[in-house]
């Protein structure tokens, strides 16, 4: 199976960061293994708790990160990334994984394609 390497570096605000993970969950609808790797802002979406104005409910990217680990796909959270935002383990959604950039550079070597959101 064909692996892609899919980075977001948006915040759960974007619609950018959204269909990141879209892509990712279609992805997996055409038999291709996505790995998401959240870096700078992007480590947002992996944070438990958030509280979206009502009517936008079905934005909350915790949420739908949640709904792609289910269906097995690897999110990572760059360590750095969110130590420097203040973001600990114990701050994130289960199942999220943080992780360096060995092992992004690892995913990349393995993917036959990159994308960037």
């Amino acid at each position: 199976m064909d692996k892609v390497t899919i980075i977001i570096n948006e915040s759960p605000g974007t619609m950018r960061a959204w269909n990141g993970l879209r892509l990712a969950a279609g992805m997996v609808g055409v038999d291709v293994e996505p790995i998401v790797f959240l870096l700078d802002n992007g480590v947002y979406i992996a944070k438990k708790n958030q509280e979206l104005p009502v009517g936008l409910n079905e934005f909350n990217l915790a949420d739908k990160a949640s709904e792609l680990m289910e269906l097995g796909v690897k999110i990572f959270v760059c360590g750095a990334c969110a130590k420097s935002k203040g973001i600990g383990k114990e701050d994130v959604i289960c199942g999220v994984e943080f992780t360096n950039m060995i092992r992004l550079c690892a995913s990349i070597k393995e993917s036959k394609h990159v994308l960037t959101f």
